[in-house]
């Protein structure tokens, strides 16, 4: 589950006051729980998606990224002591620069690894992606070698005109 994007009911914008951060803290956990109480197994908490780029955080600001990732990750952990947080969902566009400078500077304190989507285009995802993945993953060692790494998003992006129709992205994965 992504905990990101707000909902207008709980809050206006993206979470950069410590208000905002506390609202969405309280929307997603109304939603886990909506959605924990209603049959779904949520098993792992990715905080915000692609904060590396303007488009989804409305910031390329690591500092910024890392009041949320680490308030809502110490948060969720303590309601959520059996999921697996997951901070930083990193985009590839500079995507190593960023999750250095959130890393060295304590931004996964509260989290139990970081995931990146390792996108190759206009390049051939089966080509490229297991080279582009180690680049996230010798990151982890660097960490000290205990997180997680994730690869949560893969494949051409559809959206684009640099990317794939559909048909052509289902056939790499």
């Amino acid at each position: 589950y992504i905990l990101g994007y707000g909902n207008p009911a709980y809050y206006s914008g993206s979470p950069k006051t410590h208000q905002n951060i506390l609202d969405t803290i309280d929307y997603n956990v109304d939603m886990i729980d909506y959605l924990t109480n209603n049959g779904t197994r949520v098993k792992s908490l990715e905080i915000w998606n692609e904060p590396n780029l303007p488009t989804f955080f409305g910031s390329s600001s690591w500092i910024l990224y890392s009041q949320l990732a680490n308030r809502m990750g110490y948060e969720m952990k303590n309601i959520y002591p059996d999921k697996e947080i997951i901070g930083c969902g990193i985009a590839s566009q500079l995507g190593e620069d960023y999750i250095d400078a959130f890393y060295r500077r304590g931004g996964l304190m509260y989290s139990d690894g970081f995931s990146c989507h390792p996108y190759t285009y206009p390049n051939n995802p089966d080509v490229r992606h297991m080279l582009r993945s180690t680049d996230f993953i010798s990151r982890r060692y660097e960490a000290g070698g205990w997180m997680t790494v994730s690869l949560t998003e893969i494949g051409y992006p559809t959206h684009t005109k640099q990317g794939a129709h559909i048909a052509m992205d289902s056939l790499f994965h």
